[in-house]
């Protein structure tokens, strides 16, 4: 199960979501067999569904591991479930629970470190950078952007510092600083162009799609969206065809707003 569990995180990495929910079912099914716990596996299937911006399908499951009477820490699922009510809160346009939400999981007090737990803290930050971008305090989510940028330069991790990239972009436009945000464009793209990271490689392209648009340049804009939908239908298509989490995930918003060429503000499609 450890082994299977490593291999997802990967998996995850590279954008093959459906490669991953077999190994999670298959997983599941073993144990149920065994009559063992597969809650490692439950773990990973919540951070997939979290990518996948099914924020309710990984409550209902948070729910499920954190059930009265689990055997194992319920830290790591936790901080997964909040994550996904923030974002859920946030869909709603309820900034202020969105907030707490995500402090909850930068709060040591209330979120004791677990495994991967400096991964999920830097997510609550991201979190809290569009919280504040989206309800129009730009002051604060600059404050949030710059802290969480510092703070994926100082890790090894291509995907979060494109996002950390991107983040940075969007704040920049809502600025109406153009500099900064063909300069957090160019880094970010130079990251996903380096590195297979499609599930930050459509964020940066969309944003870059937008930053094009504003500048006048149909051509740059317009192949920004073509890779943005390329990286999504890649991710999309991992899944079976017939798959309920492909269908939720061509669903949402942000996913929609590229596919449908939707010109709708640079600041609604930024997510984990």
């Amino acid at each position: 199960m450890a082994a299977l569990a490593a291999r997802t995180v990967a998996l995850l990495r590279l954008g093959r979501f459906g490669e991953v929910l077999q190994i999670v079912r298959t997983g599941q099914e073993m144990a149920e067999k065994n009559g063992s716990n597969p809650w490692l596996l439950n773990f990973r299937e919540a951070w997939l569904r979290t990518l996948a911006l099914d924020f309710e399908g990984v409550l209902r499951l948070c729910e499920f591991i954190m059930r009265p009477g689990a055997e194992y820490p319920t830290s790591q699922p936790k901080a997964i479930a909040s994550v996904a009510a923030g974002y859920a809160e946030l869909d709603r346009g309820r900034f202020d629970e969105a907030l707490e939400y995500f402090r909850q999981v930068r709060d040591p007090q209330r979120t004791p470190k677990f495994f991967l737990h400096w991964f999920w803290r830097m997510t609550a930050q991201l979190g809290l950078s569009n919280v504040w971008l989206e309800s129009g305090n730009i002051a604060n989510a600059r404050l949030e952007a710059d802290a969480f940028l510092q703070s994926a330069l100082s890790t090894a991790d291509p995907q979060v510092q494109a996002l950390a990239w991107e983040m940075n972009a969007r704040v920049a436009m809502a600025e109406e600083n153009w500099k900064s945000a063909e300069e957090g464009v160019h880094n970010g793209l130079a990251i996903v162009e380096r590195f297979e990271v499609p599930v930050a490689a459509w964020r940066v392209h969309a944003t870059a799609w937008d930053f094009y648009r504003h500048a006048k340049d149909e051509s740059a804009a317009e192949s920004n969206r073509s890779c943005a939908e390329a990286a999504i239908l890649a991710i999309a298509n991992s899944f079976l065809s017939h798959d309920p989490l492909r269908r939720s995930f061509l669903s949402a918003l942000p996913v929609r707003r590229v596919l449908d060429k939707a010109p709708t503000p640079a600041l609604a499609h930024g997510r984990v």
